[in-house]
C-alpha cells in the first residue's frame, strides 16, 4: 500500500539519473555495438544482471549509453522501456569510510524498495568497490543476496574481475 503513496523516485541518493542526463543532452548519441547491444537487451529482458568485462576504453560505458539512447527512441521491448536508469557513484560508496560502506548502499536500496522491477542500476568504475573487501561485502549482501533483487549492470576490466574472484571466496 505504501507504493501507492510513494512514487518512483526521480533522484536516488548517491546516484545520477542517466535518463535525465540523456534528456538534457549530456550523453552523446551512439552508433555501432549492435551485437553487444542485442545481447545486453536480451539479458536484461529475462531479468538477468549484467557484468560487462573489457579493457579500458572498449566501450562498456558507451554500450549502456547506447541502451539509454534506444530507450529514449522507443526501440526497446516494453518491459525495458519503463526502466529508470541510475548510475551509482562507486567513488562515494568507498569514500564513506566513517559513515559505513553498507550504510551508503542501504540508503540506495531503502529508497528504491518496492520499485526493483522499475529501476536499473549502473555501477561504472566498479573496481572501486571490488578493491575494498568491506564495500564489496555490502554490495554482495544488498544487491545479490537480499530479495527482491534490484537489476544492475556492472562495468569492470579483466584485471578488476580477477580481484572480484579473489574477494568472493
Amino acid at each position: 500500500y505504501q507504493r501507492w503513496f510513494r512514487p518512483l523516485p526521480n533522484e536516488i541518493v548517491n546516484c545520477n539519473n542517466l535518463d535525465k542526463k540523456m534528456e538534457q543532452g549530456f550523453i552523446e548519441p551512439k552508433i555501432g555495438q549492435a551485437q553487444e547491444l542485442e545481447r545486453l537487451i536480451a539479458s536484461l529482458e529475462v531479468g538477468a544482471n549484467v557484468l560487462l568485462i573489457g579493457n579500458s576504453g572498449d566501450g562498456k560505458t558507451a554500450l549502456l549509453h547506447h541502451f539509454i539512447q534506444k530507450k529514449h527512441e522507443g526501440e526497446l521491448p516494453e518491459k525495458l522501456k519503463k526502466l529508470s536508469i541510475h548510475e551509482v557513484d562507486c567513488g562515494l560508496v568507498v569514500s564513506s569510510y566513517h559513515y559505513g560502506y553498507s550504510e551508503v548502499i542501504n540508503q540506495i536500496k531503502e529508497q528504491t524498495e518496492g520499485y526493483e522491477d522499475e529501476i536499473l542500476f549502473f555501477f561504472d568504475e566498479f573496481y572501486l568497490i571490488a578493491a575494498n573487501k568491506d564495500a564489496f561485502k555490502a554490495f554482495k549482501k544488498r544487491f545479490l543476496e537480499d530479495k527482491p533483487q534490484a537489476k544492475f549492470v556492472v562495468a569492470i576490466t579483466y584485471k578488476e574481475f580477477e580481484e572480484i574472484k579473489k574477494l568472493d571466496i
